[in-house]
C-alpha cells in the first residue's frame, strides 16, 4: 500500500519532488482518468508510526523523527 503523510504532504512534494500541489493534483487526475494508477491514501503522522510498527517493510516520509531506518534526509 502506498501512503501519503497528511502532515508532510505539501513539504514533501514541494521540497523533495519539486512539484507544486497543483502539479501533483493534475498528475493524479491524469493517472486516474487513464486508469493507470490511483493516488496514495493520506494518513496522519500518528497513523504513519502505527502503520510502520505493524508493517516494517514499507517506505514512508515524515517531517518528524520516527523510530525507523532513514533512507533519505532533506
Amino acid at each position: 500500500m502506498i501512503l501519503d503523510n497528511t502532515d508532510a504532504y505539501n513539504t514533501f512534494y514541494t521540497q523533495v519532488i519539486n512539484k507544486t500541489e497543483g502539479q501533483i493534483h493534475a498528475y493524479w487526475m491524469k493517472e486516474i482518468f487513464l486508469g493507470e494508477n490511483i493516488p496514495a491514501k493520506k494518513i496522519s503522522q500518528e497513523d504513519v508510526v502505527k502503520y510502520l510498527n505493524e508493517n516494517t517493510s514499507n517506505i514512508v516520509y515524515s517531517i518528524k523523527s520516527i523510530d525507523a531506518k532513514v533512507i533519505y534526509e532533506h
